[in-house]
């Protein structure tokens, strides 16, 4: 359909049925207004004879659906945020360039949109900020396609692909059954970078359909509070040459500020970074090869499963790492699990039971192995536990003025644990320690007869728990489908039926490293009996394998 003057306008203004399906032929160069594509269904753009472009005007789609853009250019100076601007629409594109927008984003998704490529390659490269920026609510599914040189130095939103507020990037490396790449290189900031979004990059093992995520300024990758799963064919080379000096880092191809899982053939040349409390899981679906290193600083964990290739695994005081004793490490400083217990055992001094050594100050009084006496010294905070445990552990000497805040708890067992140092125990213990613990057990404001206590416990005033109750069971997952899900129904003395205790569940990185998205949850479901329920909430697969290990349920009354 032509429309007059050359206007893409008046062509839109002809269609009677906006609900399709509909086409539009466009030649030469359009540069005589902004379009706004306003409520159109079934709509395809495409060009007629040697090519077409959209130049220097911003082409707003909105509240449409299976809106198609077929081979057309967007270029120039737009006088809006972006030359491609989405909002409330589904749009594909086919074989299309955005391209040299000047003080813009190449594509904008903008609230509840999704972009979608089809057909031949297209192009996204050369604007001033982003390529490609994912709004709440939006996804981008991201094949075919190469995301390069976008970003002006100094400027900021000059990645590749940026996911803010929740939008979400999927990259693939199949279309319609058919093996293609995704190159998403050169941009002067990171080449995909999730501030609040989340990425899924699921790729085949073709040798010739790489996922490639390369030399750019700034890292690959930064999932900075996001979630994320890498899978299969991806390649990170070549990005953050410069490193990241304000965070103590040299240059790392990944920075995990989140959660992440990667593996079954991804290969980093560069290193991976995780900090602040962030989650790695590295060899998820399979082993993968990083060299670089991976650092795991700032209180972050990671566990690595199935057998991988790392050259070289750091951390900081803070963080640690589970490895599978299958993988190989070159060089490895993480501790196994965190902090633990300081324990003073009888004629063994000081040593840690549960993992990190935390920090342990005795000024004075250490006078037989025997014992512990405080009385002319102090024990200041930081301890995560103090352990009498053996023979001959006796407790002498402990005076309230001598411990500060930090103390997290006091075990006398063993025997230690007699009725004479119990009970003195408990009539000098400060008010401001949380608990005390004797014969290992909890013991609050309620009364002490030897080794046996009877009552509730409080922590600063607040609810009283009467009853903590636990157990461990093997469990086997079956496979299961996206979408499903599985119960199991296990024996716990002192469950209710249709009860409403508190219920927590310890599941090792085992039972999260069998594919797909599996989530746990357990309940009263009768008499001395509870459910574990676990599915496989991700919608689009994979599939997870069959597991066994062994997951802790614990169960609070109050």
């Amino acid at each position: 359909m032509a429309g007059a003057a050359g206007k893409i306008s008046t062509a839109l203004a002809n269609i009677t049925d906006r609900n399709g399906p509909n086409r539009i032929t466009v030649s030469g160069t359009c540069s005589a207004e902004n379009v706004n594509l306003f409520g159109f269904n079934r709509l395809t753009i495409q060009v007629g004879g040697v090519g077409a472009s959209i130049s220097n005007r911003a082409f707003n789609i909105i509240n449409s659906r299976n809106i198609t853009l077929r081979s057309l250019t967007f270029t120039g100076t737009p006088n809006a945020a972006a030359l491609l601007n989405l909002n409330g629409s589904n749009v594909l594109l086919d074989g299309v360039s955005v391209q040299n927008g000047q003080f813009a984003i190449g594509i904008n998704v903008d609230t509840q949109s999704t972009l979608g490529f089809i057909g031949a390659p297209s192009l996204i490269s050369g604007n001033a900020f982003a390529g490609i920026k994912v709004g709440a609510g939006s996804t981008v599914n991201v094949a075919n396609a190469t995301i390069s040189n976008n970003g002006l130095a100094g400027f900021g939103f000059i990645d590749g692909i940026l996911a803010v507020d929740g939008g979400t990037v999927v990259l693939s490396n199949q279309l319609n059954g058919v093996d293609v790449s995704v190159d998403v290189s050169g941009n002067k900031g990171r080449g995909i970078w999730l501030k609040g979004g989340t990425l899924t990059a699921a790729a085949s093992n073709n040798p010739n359909a790489l996922i490639h995520i390369h030399d750019n300024v700034g890292p690959g990758l930064d999932t900075g509070g996001g979630r994320t799963e890498i899978f299969g064919h991806v390649k990170f080379d070549g990005n953050n040459p410069s490193g990241s000096p304000a965070l103590g880092l040299g240059q790392h191809q990944i920075g995990v500020g989140g959660f992440l899982e990667i593996g079954g053939g991804v290969e980093v040349i560069g290193g991976i970074a995780a900090l602040f409390n962030s989650t790695l899981i590295i060899g998820d679906t399979g082993p993968m090869t990083i060299t670089g290193g991976v650092t795991l600083v700032y209180g972050s964990v990671g566990f690595v499963v199935t057998g991988n290739s790392i050259d070289t695994l750091t951390c900081d005081g803070s963080s640690w790492a589970f490895t599978d004793g299958q993988s190989t490490i070159q060089t490895n400083t993480c501790p196994s699990n965190g902090p633990g217990v300081v324990s003073i055992t009888a004629g063994n001094g000081i040593s840690s039971t549960g993992g990190q050594m935390p920090t342990l100050s005795l000024d004075t009084g250490v006078t037989d192995a025997r014992y512990l006496q405080l009385s002319g010294g102090t024990l200041t905070g930081g301890v995560a536990a103090l352990s009498f445990t053996g023979n001959g552990a006796g407790l002498t000497s402990l005076n309230p003025a001598s411990l500060t805040a930090g103390t997290a708890g006091i075990n006398i067992s063993g025997n230690a644990a007699m009725a004479t140092n119990a009970a003195a125990l408990g009539a000098v213990l400060p008010a401001n320690y949380a608990r005390r613990d004797v014969g290992n057990a909890f013991v609050g404001n309620q009364s002490v007869t030897g080794n046996t206590s009877t009552g509730s416990i409080s922590i600063g005033g607040g609810t009283a728990i009467t009853q903590h109750l636990s157990a461990t069971y093997s469990i086997t997952v079956p496979p299961l489908k996206p979408n499903t899900c599985t119960n199991l129904t296990r024996t716990l003395n002192g469950a209710v039926a249709g009860g409403n205790d508190t219920i927590a569940l310890g599941v090792p990185g085992s039972l999260m490293s069998a594919g797909g998205f599996l989530m746990f949850q357990a309940w009263e479901s009768g008499a001395d009996a509870i459910t574990i329920r676990i599915c496989n909430v991700n919608p689009n697969g994979p599939a997870s394998a069959a597991v066994t290990d062994t997951i802790r349920l614990d169960l609070w009354k109050h």
